[in-house]
């Protein structure tokens, strides 16, 4: 079948002429595409934290500069691959936005795993997104999809599905950064009590855990947030190329990737000398085995922030924000339910059962607004 008879509307004939529509609807249809790519970095995104927790990441500080390390090196490869040496401050403050969000990520992760505490940040993430791109904020284009009922709809059964994510309990681990300096003031407190005292000192244990996981879950509100407005000086400068950017530069999204890892790399490293100047060398540098898996993470998350930005240049930020918002957290999901097995019982598999349904019934819901 020819790309005129295709055209034309005539019917296919054998199963080459089914193969060669399907493989021309998803070269030349920007919603497929951008749906494809969507996944794609939701895989990316869900998998990035793997390699690091694998090991004892001390206070954080050393893998975020991993992470830095990684990212800056990804986006100098696609510099030289794509010959893109233009840098511009915007995307650097975003930059220092998301090297806030990964730091205060370990504590949400260490409260409440990998699959539940991703899930949490990026219901944040859902709403300052879709609220960015359908509203207009920071000065960035209005991006609204074709049916607003629709959408919205979608956006509530994703929050929906947040919240009942939420109430999953996870399996304590014994690694941790956070898990450790709990036990050791709860340690203290347990120290400083006698054999009587054994119910109070009880009550101090549980009402610390209960504070800790309201605190984690107002950590991630902020994490998605910060996540979210790590690509909106992109696309500031994209909406006011004009006054902003000089007509010989490439108006892609793609274009400001190097300015991003520059800005995360200075944003890290800043981070990481504070923590020495504060804790000292010998506690930050406790365990060096999590600066290549903190790397490779790095380089993991450059690839799939390549690919949302490309899926949003495809669908716009209320569509592909929303998609990003829970997808990520069910592939991290699987890792915390079949790797590292943070959760289990009946009644949490019951809830992510639940949680899992009601949030691909909003990302249809999302995907169908734009159609």
């Amino acid at each position: 079948m020819s790309l005129d008879s295709l055209e034309k509307g005539d019917n296919f004939n054998t199963t080459g002429d089914f193969n060669f529509f399907i493989a021309y609807y998803v070269t030349n249809n920007d919603i497929v595409k951008g749906v494809i790519f969507c996944f794609l970095a939701s895989l990316g995104f869900g998998s990035m934290h793997i390699p690091m927790l694998r090991h004892n990441k001390g206070n954080g500080a050393l893998a975020l500069f991993g992470l830095g390390v990684g990212v800056f090196l990804g986006s100098m490869l696609q510099s030289i691959i794509y010959r893109n040496t233009y840098l511009n401050i915007y995307p650097m403050f975003g930059g220092l936005l998301w090297t806030i969000a990964n730091f205060c990520s370990f504590f949400v992760i260490d409260t409440y795993g990998i699959g539940v505490g991703m899930l949490l940040w990026n219901n944040g993430n859902c709403l300052t997104g879709w609220l960015t791109g359908y509203f207009g904020l920071f000065g960035v284009k209005k991006r609204r999809p074709n049916d607003f009922l629709t959408n919205i709809l979608g956006i509530l059964f994703i929050i929906l599905s947040g919240i009942i994510f939420s109430c999953v309990k996870k399996v304590e681990r014994k690694r941790g950064y956070d898990n450790k300096s709990s036990k050791n003031v709860s340690n203290k407190m347990i120290s400083t009590t006698t054999d009587s005292n054994e119910l109070s000192k009880n009550n101090i244990v549980r009402y610390i855990t209960k504070f800790k996981k309201v605190l984690a879950i107002f950590v991630a509100l902020i994490c998605g947030f910060c996540y979210a407005s790590t690509s909106t000086p992109i696309y500031y400068l994209l909406d006011n190329s004009k006054n902003l950017i000089t007509p010989d530069i490439p108006n892609k999204s793609s274009t400001f990737i190097p300015s991003l890892g520059i800005g995360i790399f200075i944003s890290t490293s800043l981070f990481f000398f504070c923590s020495v100047g504060f804790y000292g060398l010998n506690d930050v540098l406790g365990n060096k085995k999590i600066m290549i898996s903190s790397i490779c993470s790095g380089i993991i998350w450059l690839v799939s922030m390549c690919c949302m930005l490309y899926a949003i240049e495809k669908l716009s930020q209320t569509i592909t924000y929303p998609i990003m918002s829970i997808t990520p957290g069910l592939i991290a999901m699987l890792w915390s339910l079949f790797y590292f097995k943070e959760i289990r019982g009946l009644k949490n598999f019951i809830a992510i059962g639940v949680a899992v349904l009601i949030a691909v019934f909003g990302i249809s819901l999302v995907v169908i607004s734009k159609l």
